[in-house]
């Protein structure tokens, strides 16, 4: 059960590596004891090899790269059980929304999260949210995700990635392949065609079909089978596919999993990355 924490300035909880000992006075040199500095108690046994983001410096690493996108980008903060856990959002303001159309717009929102006793990577996403539902619930795809495991080259690696400027690089190519996918158009059938293809090669599950055909049917020809198409590209053939993803809903009221989001967010990105290079 998360905590949100909505002080400006947080005191982070601390933890650090304790030698640990068996019944006989041992030292049990293997593992350590990650230990909140300030109670003493230990919350997790890791490998001596695991290595401690504390909170306070997962934060510093990923709100410089939120800020370096967005100067008016501001942390929430939410804490888990004992302070082990830790995730982040920043909602970026309008201007960074991507337009859509018919008053629609995906929100772009970063998320960082962190862990001191190995339950999660250090990581760090771009997603797109987006309106479900009149009740105000929304739905998201992933665009960009950076993780890296607390092993012992952890530190390394984040510098090696330069976060800041993968973000940054991220967002400018959402940004240019939307006017890219909007330039390219499609008819109808050709964006059947690429429904069917993708769902016979079982890249995208039978079951999402239906929404994202009805979908490219509504934004490219219309409710009614109007002669004219009103939207028939890429972008609106993209947007069936993110659309299916974000509002699915199950006959037992479940959306997919954040795991399955991001797996078909990849592969449409994929697909539609393919479709610009053809």
């Amino acid at each position: 059960m998360f905590k949100l924490v909505q002080e400006p300035i947080i005191d982070f909880p601390q933890f650090d590596k304790r030698k640990l000992y068996d019944a006989m006075g041992n030292e049990l040199t293997s593992h350590r004891g990650i230990t909140n500095t300030e109670t003493g108690e230990v919350v997790s046994v890791m490998s001596n090899r695991y290595s401690i983001i504390n909170h306070e410096e997962a934060f510093g690493i990923m709100d410089k790269a939120a800020t370096n996108l967005c100067s008016e980008a501001k942390a929430k903060y939410e804490f888990g059980t004992d302070g082990k856990t830790m995730k982040l959002t920043w909602d970026l303001p309008q201007s960074y929304n991507v337009d859509v159309g018919e008053g629609d717009s995906l929100r772009t929102r970063l998320v960082g999260l962190n862990s001191v006793d190995g339950s999660r990577s250090l990581s760090f996403h771009i997603d797109f949210e987006r309106l479900v539902c009149a009740n105000g619930m929304v739905g998201f795809t992933r665009e960009f995700s950076f993780a890296r495991k607390h092993s012992k080259h952890i530190k390394s690696d984040i510098g090696a990635f330069d976060l800041e400027k993968q973000v940054e690089y991220a967002w400018c190519t959402v940004k240019d392949r939307a006017g890219d996918l909007k330039n390219n158009s499609v008819d109808y059938a050709q964006g059947m065609a690429v429904i069917k293809e993708v769902v016979d090669r079982k890249l995208f599950p039978k079951k999402l079909e239906k929404w994202i055909s009805e979908e490219w049917r509504r934004a490219s020809h219309g409710f009614y089978e109007q002669a004219q198409e009103n939207g028939a590209n890429l972008w609106t053939l993209y947007n069936a596919f993110t659309s299916a993803i974000t509002h699915e809903i199950d006959k037992n009221g479940n959306t997919l999993t954040d795991g399955q989001k991001e797996l078909y967010g990849k592969r449409v990105n994929n697909l539609f990355g393919q479709l610009l290079a053809a």
